[in-house]
């Protein structure tokens, strides 16, 4: 799948894609691919922090958020919104 999208990127080929579950795919591949990318700045970094904040919406269903923030190669601290 890595393959496939890298190719599209490279040669700006239009991508029609009609099945969920391959929208799915391709989302989660990368998502996996951004998250890794995310993970190794961070373990490269020298200073890291987590803030992790909860907060319920009008159904009073809870949702937490996760930010990392790091600095990166050049010194500069980096804000990166991980997920609910």
């Amino acid at each position: 799948m890595i393959d496939y999208l890298a190719n599209i990127l490279k040669t700006h080929q239009e991508c029609h894609i009609v099945l969920k579950t391959i929208q799915n795919e391709m989302i989660a591949t990368v998502g996996n691919f951004i998250t890794d990318n995310l993970s190794c700045k961070v373990r490269e970094s020298h200073y890291f922090s987590i803030l992790a904040d909860d907060a319920a919406d009008v159904s009073n269903k809870e949702n937490l958020s996760v930010v990392i923030t790091y600095t990166d190669a050049t010194r500069t601290i980096r804000e990166e919104f991980i997920g609910f």
